[in-house]
């Protein structure tokens, strides 16, 4: 098993991203308030820090001022940015998630009836509830941020390289190794687990839903106990 994406699960999730239909407009705003809300915090911390430094030479006051103000402009900003990111991003997950179940509902009735009499009702339920959610989470937590920390990533090192081309060069290595490696690394290490959890997940649901809809067939066949010890072993491998 690869410890990273394969070809078709790479395919896979880049149509998955395709059927969410995001306005490439929606996803550029949203991308956008995240920098500027990031890069207000980045500014934030280095002009407090400035302003500590330069008032323990105790300079007069008006040296001061600009920098003041900048940390209110900076804490305000902030605030007021991550809120409206937080408004467009969450705008931009849930119109992909609607449009992800509309397209699967589509493709679902186009399909053909042996292939949809192969599929448990259950896995049906999850594979149109929680795994469009998971798609959706996977654009606000991950897409967006990612996007978000590359953008101003890349603006402060620049901006660093303009004092010094050495301390940018670093300061970009060590954003890439922060940002690339150790997330790649932690992936890796997470594939299996993840791959467990989603399975049980499934097994679940299907396993619930045969136990409610044919409770009375189950009794009458002698299948019940094996159903509900079904619904046993997924609680116990989600727990695990």
């Amino acid at each position: 098993m690869s410890p990273f994406l394969t070809a078709p699960e790479r395919r896979a999730l880049a149509r998955c991203l395709r059927m969410l239909e995001v306005p490439r407009g929606r996803l550029a705003l949203s991308v956008l308030l995240g920098s500027a809300a990031l890069a207000s915090s980045i500014a934030l911390g280095a002009t407090a820090a400035w302003l500590i430094a330069r008032a323990s030479q105790q300079p007069p006051v008006l040296y001061l001022t600009v920098a003041a103000t900048s940390v209110r402009l900076f804490g305000v900003s902030r605030a007021v940015l991550r809120y409206l990111q937080r408004l467009a991003s969450h705008r931009v997950a849930l119109g992909g998630m609607d449009a992800l179940r509309r397209n699967l509902y589509d493709a679902l009735a186009a399909s053909r009836s042996d292939h949809l009499a192969s599929l448990r009702r259950g896995d049906l339920m999850a594979r149109t509830g929680a795994d469009v959610d998971e798609v959706g989470n996977l654009l606000v937590r991950t897409v967006l941020p990612v996007a978000v920390s590359g953008v101003v990533g890349a603006g402060t090192a620049a901006a660093i390289a303009v004092v010094s081309p050495t301390a940018g060069l670093v300061l970009a290595v060590c954003l890439l190794v922060s940002g690339v490696v150790a997330p790649a690394l932690t992936a890796r290490s997470v594939r299996v687990a993840e791959e467990d959890s989603a399975s049980a997940r499934n097994d679940l649901s299907a396993s619930a839903l045969a136990l409610v809809d044919g409770a009375t067939e189950l009794r009458v066949n002698g299948r019940a106990a094996p159903v509900r010890q079904a619904l046993e072993d997924a609680e116990d491998r989600l727990a695990a």
